[in-house]
């Protein structure tokens, strides 16, 4: 039963959509089908899959979209199985299955009600998350979560001088946290969640301007507010966001344990924001630093950088950048200098490019090529990539 709250601000997320800016959050799941039946249950969406029943040739999905008020397509929430052919991009995975890594990151987040305020490896691995922002209360959502047994957490969450009550979800066996955030809610706790935002993008007065009025009082809605990774130097971040996007952060704090948050907007009109977190403290052998390290190396051993590389399983761990403010072609030539991972397929709509970040996160392009490579790796019918064919699987530390 999908959550129906009482709404004092309905939303419709026209600005960032498919087509539209930072448009979806993608994730590599075992089980896409388990997945994308929670995010039907428990949000306002609508189904967006490109295989019948959600199952494909190679692999399946869960690809989701968060509904809207005129019918137009909302924001994308993606997960995905796509394993290839024989098995050999989910074999390109560094050493650990997809499933190993989902156990890691279910270990280090434990039961969120217990483990939240009380380990900062907790805090470190939902750093990973995609905020959405509710228009009325989150007492639905509590109650949801609540009956359905779900691994989430209540409380507070400050940044420029405004208080937001904040749910933070985690779907089981998935690299999905959710983090919904209200102004209204009297069943979540008042206590802080510590150091977890530079910014909120959208105030009230945003939001009234952004998004539209839904043409019923009883629609449901959310509208993404940004994607926030871990990282394992906010420092270097700011660097690469200098030198591909030209922009400087759009905000950034530091907490009194040492934490640093950097947060971007990749164009004046986005609004949705890319957020990046360098949590101080977390021990271990395991932690979401080193997830974000994993994740660049697995992505340099296969992918590469020159554009013809094994897209191998991580891959899927991004967001889509859609009607970019330049070319792909201007953002591939600054992403060649900086050294890290790219990789290119063709589409119906053109060649697609994606790029990997210092958060280990890739970013998927879909704006105009107008001079991409002509020797890129076809489009994968029914999720059947063949990209990996031939790659050795190799540990990485």
């Amino acid at each position: 039963m999908k959550v129906v709250g009482l709404l004092l601000l309905p939303l419709a997320c026209v600005s960032t959509s498919p087509g539209n800016g930072i448009a979806k959050s993608t994730y590599a799941v075992s089980d896409a089908l388990t997945s994308g039946k929670w995010l039907e249950k428990y949000l306002p969406v609508e189904e967006a899959s490109g295989c019948a029943n959600n199952v494909c040739t190679c692999g399946t999905q869960g690809r989701v979209q968060l509904s809207t008020s005129d019918g137009s397509k909302g924001f994308g929430i993606h997960t995905v199985w796509a394993p290839g052919q024989d098995n050999t991009r989910a074999a390109a995975n560094g050493g650990k299955t997809l499933k190993q890594i989902e156990a890691i990151w279910a270990q280090g987040i434990g039961q969120l009600k217990d483990t939240y305020n009380k380990n900062v490896n907790t805090m470190g691995w939902t750093d990973n998350a995609l905020t959405l922002r509710a228009s009325g209360s989150l007492d639905g959502y509590v109650t949801s979560f609540t009956q359905g047994g779900e691994n989430f957490v209540t409380g507070t969450v400050t940044a420029d001088a405004e208080t937001l009550y904040t749910v933070i979800v985690h779907i089981p066996n998935t690299q999905v946290v959710l983090e919904i955030q209200s102004t209204a809610c009297s069943k979540c706790s008042s206590k802080s969640l510590g150091h977890r935002a530079a910014t909120h993008q959208n105030t009230e007065t945003r939001l009234r301007t952004s998004f539209p009025p839904s043409p019923s009082p009883s629609g449901n809605t959310l509208a993404p507010v940004k994607i926030s990774r871990a990282v394992t130097s906010v420092d270097a971040v700011t660097k690469f966001y200098k030198q591909v996007f030209k922009i400087n952060p759009q905000a950034s704090s530091a907490g009194e344990d040492g934490t640093k948050i950097v947060a971007f907007k990749v164009q004046q009109s986005e609004t949705v924001s890319l957020q990046f977190v360098e949590r101080a403290g977390q021990t271990g052998q395991y932690n979401s630093q080193w997830f974000a390290s994993y994740m660049n190396a697995t992505n340099h051993k296969y992918m590469g950088t020159d554009y013809k590389g094994c897209w191998d399983i991580w891959g899927d761990n991004h967001c889509a950048y859609d009607r970019a403010a330049e070319t792909t072609d201007v953002y591939w030539q600054r992403w060649k200098q900086t050294g890290y991972p790219i990789w290119m397929h063709n589409t119906p709509g053109g060649v697609h490019m994606y790029g990997q970040d210092p958060s280990g996160w890739q970013i998927q392009f879909d704006g105009t090529f107008n001079n991409p490579p002509s020797d890129v790796f076809p489009r994968a019918q029914q999720n059947c990539y063949v990209c990996c064919k031939g790659v050795t699987e190799e540990i990485v530390v």
